[in-house]
């Protein structure tokens, strides 16, 4: 690869406008990435950052994901009802970019603080059903659902089951009205779901739900998350008072959970084979 030059033909049409974009990115840009370190560099962290911002476009995730930091901060300091208001009517404030910012500060407040998690993904609401017709359709109905899956979720571990279970049934309404395609987003909200199934007690539903995710996170490769997973399962497993299949799970799992890279996740998978161990042990 490293000796491959461009045709004749495609350096042509490349400078006379005509090489269609699906040429450029499979042909012109490779080139470019082998051959340019400092490319390579640039174009890994674009790869990055439009993972974390959630959108297919580069353009749009990196542009966005530079501003969404300085938009929120124009909202951080206020008290929640200025924060509302001010989504519905500043007009800057309906970015996909902030959309995603918020949702990853409700997250990572859930479990701290469960009302700022709700709070944070409502916000994240009002921007995505102010998003204008810019952004693609499909998409959008794909953020909508992450958003009231993460509306569900901080409910949850508030103990407000009722209203975290209409969260995911509109969540799932939006999922069937999307045909984006986009499988890691479906593979998100039966996750988080799984994690309502377990609140409720409804564990063959919830084992149903992880599995359904996992295959999907394997499928697309995404080894973190599916070594969370795995995790979760050997958790309902026992639960269920099945702890020999959860034994069995960490044994065959432990590799695929390593090869995530997360050293905590790894440690926390042999923590987890210890603790089933010494508790089949014990009866």
């Amino acid at each position: 690869m490293e000796d491959a030059h461009l045709s004749e033909e495609t350096l042509a049409k490349w400078l006379s406008g005509t090489l269609e974009h699906d040429e450029v990115l499979e042909l012109v840009i490779p080139h470019f990435l082998v051959h340019c370190p400092i490319c390579r560099e640039r174009h890994a962290e674009i790869l990055r950052v439009q993972k974390e911002v959630g959108h297919w476009d580069p353009e749009i995730a990196v542009t966005e994901g530079k501003q969404a930091p300085e938009l929120w901060a124009r909202l951080a300091d206020q008290p929640y009802p200025e924060q509302l208001r001010e989504v519905e009517e500043d007009e800057d404030l309906h970015a996909w970019g902030l959309c995603q910012l918020l949702l990853r500060k409700s997250r990572e407040a859930t479990f701290s603080d469960p009302n700022r998690g709700v709070e944070l993904a409502n916000l994240a609401l009002r921007v995505v059903r102010r998003l204008g017709k810019v952004y693609d359709v499909d998409w959008v109905m794909d953020l909508r659902a992450r958003c009231f899956a993460y509306l569900g979720n901080a409910r949850r571990v508030l103990g407000e089951l009722r209203s975290a279970e209409d969260a995911f049934v509109k969540a799932e309404a939006c999922l069937a009205r999307s045909t984006s395609g986009n499988r890691e987003v479906r593979a998100e909200v039966l996750d988080l779901k799984s994690s309502l199934r377990r609140a409720q007690r409804r564990l063959d539903e919830a084992l149903e739900l992880v599995d359904r995710s996992l295959a999907i996170y394997r499928e697309n490769s995404e080894l973190y998350s599916a070594g969370k997973l795995i995790l979760a399962r050997v958790q309902i497993l026992k639960e269920v008072g099945e702890l020999d299949s959860a034994i069995q799970l960490l044994r065959e799992s432990l590799s695929e959970i390593d090869s995530s890279g997360d050293s905590r996740l790894s440690a926390y998978g042999r923590y987890n084979l210890l603790g089933c161990l010494t508790l089949a042990g014990s009866y």
